[in-house]
This record gives structure tokens, C-alpha cells and sequence, in this order.
């Protein structure tokens, strides 16, 4: 039998629990936390607690995998210990070596207004106050943000739509810049108003890295949806076309429900014709689908058990077409870190238009924690994870799940749910087998080569 590692642990959680011990006389037993996939040559099993890849082979069969080195690497864990436990000492130990509550302002996310040019009916901020930040307070938060950031700063441009009050992004950007501390942007918007800003602007005031912009469908059912003037839709393919070719990363969200799925079919096949027609067109746009929050929005759509399964199924069937098109973001590893979101982030703050500080933009007019001109702290609740339920026990998620009690964006823990995390977790070890097969292969060709060089 041979271990192949094909992704290696996590260095922050070797650090913190290294090697589990072997011995002898004790029972061991799967950990539940261990994802297998059979190949053709072996199996692949993916540690979610970890974050280790291995592929094990020469197994013969009927035998066992089980093995020292395997007890070691935490995929076998005692029968008298409860997993979870684990998981627990774990984030004990990060959490005393990154605590949260340490360092120095990292993230600002700026409300210019919470006016907007579109009429999403999912919008979480329907019925909100529309208010539009004044000079004034632009000025006073960029002063809130220098007097408590480090050497670097993200500034996030949210809304409403940003760039209905760019005037703000000026204002702010500008001090910023003025004071030399290193920062970059990144803005979520419709594009709509994008051919107004210079690339100069953009690139060089603003510093914008990132962009994230939201098309719901092909150009009826975007124009629908948005209610923006005619010509919208392609104003907002030039507009990712734009920044990507500026070298800013574009993501392009596309929302799915169980009514629109034929329809962004038919998009995905329009924004792969659209990107490629040069190979600078395509670079630095990554396309992704995701569900609407459930119980936001103009509408409050609930979904019953069975709507949130079909929607999880056609999320998944519309994930691997965006990547069969090159262009998704590929497979990723979870990271790990001690804060889910903004909200229980110490290192982040929300600003609204009219200068109060918020831990998230999605209370930015419900949690007022302070102003820009009397600061303020995240209160203790925002820390709480909400509470586990029963198929936490054993769950291939756990290590990897994440839930706060008081987010309202996300719906709590079901099937659909963890269907999608099981297929993340399927595209990922795929991902790192392609990979290990790809430098095979090079290795393989490399020592042809090597040959036919020293038959010469």
C-alpha cells in the first residue's frame, strides 16, 4: 500500500494540534470528518478537519487502508473520543494564537448611498431609508478609518448603488492616498454608470482590484429584473469587460431560482461568447451562481425542503457549466480563520451614509454600534455561532462549517445545503488528482526525454 499526499495539512492547524499518537492497544475508527472517493487506482480520502488530500494505492482487495501514518494524520481517531472534541481544542488553541479581538482596522465598508439606479425585487435593502453620504461625513469617515487602519487598507464601495455618489469614493480615496498608508478597493455594483469614470480614476485614485457585478439573465429577463433604461444589459458586460482588461478581478454573481434555470443556461452560453473573443477579454472574470437570500427582498421568498433541493441540484448543474466554459474559479480549499464575516471581525467595519458604524452590511440601518465621530464596538453577540443541531454530530462539514447566530443572510443548516458542500468537496479532490496526474505526466515526459538525451 502507498500514501501519496496529494494537498498538504493546513499549516495553522498543524501548529496547533500536530500529529495525533498511535498506539497499539487503542481501537480506532473512520473520523467522520474524512471524505472518500474510490478511483480506479485506489481512493482519495479528504480531510475536512486538516484540510489533507491523500491518494492511497496498492490496495488489495477486501484489505484494510487503515495504517499508522493515517492514525497520525487525524483521518482515525480513537473510538472513546468524541470527533467533535477535537475540533473544539483545535479552535481553543487558534483562537489563543489569533484572537480576534487584535490589530488594527483592515476592511472598511463604505454605504456612498443606499440610493440605487435598479429595482432587483430580491434586494435585501428593499424598504430601507435611502440616504446619501454628504461631503462631510465622507470626509469624517475617511478620518474615522486613518486614525485606526494600519500600513494597508480595503476599502469596499457598497450601496445602493456606489457609483450613484462617486463623489464620496473621491473624497475618501483621496485622503487616504494623501496619508500614504498602502490601500486597494473593491466595489459591488451594477455597472450601470461605469463609462462615466475615467480609467484613470478607477485605477489610479480609487484602486480598484476587485469587482464584483451582478447579471440575473440574458438581456429581457436582466432588463426585467433591473428596470434600468434600455441598453443596460450590454452596458454591463462592456463595463466587466472594461475592468478586466484594466486588470481588475471581475466576478460576475448570476442569482438562480427554480423559475430562471433554462434562462441562465442560455446566459452562461452567452457570456462564454461574449468573454472569449480575445484572450485579454476573458482574463480576470471569474462567473458564479448563487441563490437568493431566502426571506429578503420585496417578495420574502421561503422555499419548503423539496424547492431548496431542486434549487441546490440545478446550483450544482449550473456550477459545472460555468466550469465545462473555463469560466468559474475553480475548486478551492477552505481556509481557515477566526472570524466568518464582517460581523464578527474586529479588523472591519461597516460605514452608513449617514456616518454610523454597523458590523454588517446587511443591518447597516438596524445595529447601530456608534458614528464615525464617536466610534463604537461590536457588541458580544455577533460572536455567538449559532446554535449545532443533531447531524453536526457526524457531519463530513463540521470543521468547515461556520454559522453566526445573528446573520439573517443565511438560512440555517439543511440537506440542500450540505448536498452543495459534499459536491465542493468532490470538484476539490478532483481538482488536486488532476493536478498530481498533470505533474506525473511532466515527470514522465521529463525522464523520456532525460533517456533519449543520454542515448545520444
Amino acid at each position: 500500500m502507498r500514501i501519496i499526499t496529494l494537498a498538504e495539512k493546513s499549516k495553522e492547524i498543524h501548529e496547533c494540534i500536530g500529529y495525533q499518537n498511535y498506539y497499539t492497544e487503542k481501537s480506532y475508527r473512520k473520523s467522520p470528518y474524512v471524505y472518500k472517493k474510490e478511483i480506479d487506482n485506489g481512493i482519495i480520502l479528504y480531510n475536512t478537519m486538516t484540510r489533507e488530500i491523500s491518494l492511497i494505492t496498492g490496495i488489495a482487495e477486501g484489505e484494510s487502508y487503515f495504517c499508522e501514518k493515517l492514525v497520525r494524520g487525524w483521518y482515525f481517531i480513537p473510538h472513546d473520543i468524541n470527533p467533535k472534541t477535537i475540533v473544539y481544542c483545535f479552535w481553543q488553541k487558534y483562537l489563543s494564537i489569533h484572537p480576534k479581538r487584535k490589530g488594527k482596522l483592515s476592511l472598511a465598508t463604505i454605504f456612498t448611498t443606499t440610493e440605487c439606479n435598479a429595482r432587483c425585487p430580491y434586494c435585501y435593502e428593499y424598504g430601507t431609508k435611502k440616504e446619501t453620504m454628504s461631503e462631510e461625513t465622507a470626509e469624517a469617515a475617511a478620518k474615522y478609518i486613518l486614525e485606526r487602519a494600519g500600513n494597508k487598507i480595503l476599502l469596499k464601495w457598497f450601496g445602493g448603488e456606489p457609483l450613484l455618489n462617486h463623489k464620496a469614493i473621491d473624497i475618501i480615496s483621496k485622503r487616504v492616498r494623501d496619508s500614504g498608508i498602502e490601500y486597494r478597493s473593491y466595489i459591488v455594483s451594477n455597472a450601470y454608470l461605469f463609462d462615466k469614470i475615467s480609467d484613470e480614476k478607477i485605477k489610479n485614485l480609487w484602486k480598484i482590484s476587485q469587482a464584483q457585478i451582478t447579471v440575473d439573465g440574458t438581456e429581457k429577463e436582466y432588463q426585467k429584473i433591473k428596470g434600468l433604461p434600455s441598453g443596460a444589459y450590454m452596458k454591463a458586460l462592456d463595463s466587466i469587460v472594461r475592468l478586466a482588461m484594466l486588470d481588475i478581478n471581475v466576478s460576475v454573481r448570476i442569482h438562480i431560482t427554480n423559475s430562471n434555470v433554462e434562462d441562465i443556461k442560455n446566459l452562461i452560453v452567452e457570456l462564454s461568447e461574449y468573454f472569449s473573443g480575445t484572450q485579454e477579454k476573458g482574463k480576470n472574470i471569474n462567473v458564479y451562481a448563487a441563490p437568493l437570500f431566502e426571506g429578503l427582498g420585496m417578495e420574502k421568498n421561503q422555499m419548503s425542503d423539496t424547492e431548496r433541493l431542486n434549487l441546490y441540484d440545478s446550483y450544482i448543474n449550473i456550477d459545472k457549466m460555468i466550469s465545462r466554459f473555463g469560466m468559474g474559479g475553480g475548486a478551492y480549499r477552505e481556509k481557515i480563520k477566526s472570524s466568518h464575516c464582517m460581523a464578527d471581525n474586529c479588523h472591519s467595519i461597516v460605514i452608513a451614509p449617514n456616518g454610523d458604524l454597523t458590523p454588517c452590511e446587511h443591518c447597516h440601518d438596524k445595529e447601530i454600534i456608534g458614528t464615525v465621530w464617536s466610534d463604537g464596538e461590536i457588541p458580544e453577540k455577533w460572536f455567538e455561532r449559532a446554535a449545532e443541531i443533531d447531524e453536526c454530530e457526524e457531519c463530513i462539514c463540521y470543521p468547515i462549517c461556520y454559522k453566526l447566530k445573528m446573520c439573517e443572510a443565511e438560512p440555517a443548516c439543511n440537506e440542500a445545503e450540505r448536498s452543495y458542500k459534499r459536491y465542493q468537496i468532490e470538484k476539490l479532490i478532483d481538482s488536486e488528482y488532476k493536478k498530481y496526474m498533470g505533474r506525473r505526466s511532466m515527470g514522465a515526459k521529463g525522464n523520456r526525454n532525460s533517456e533519449k538525451g543520454n542515448r545520444l
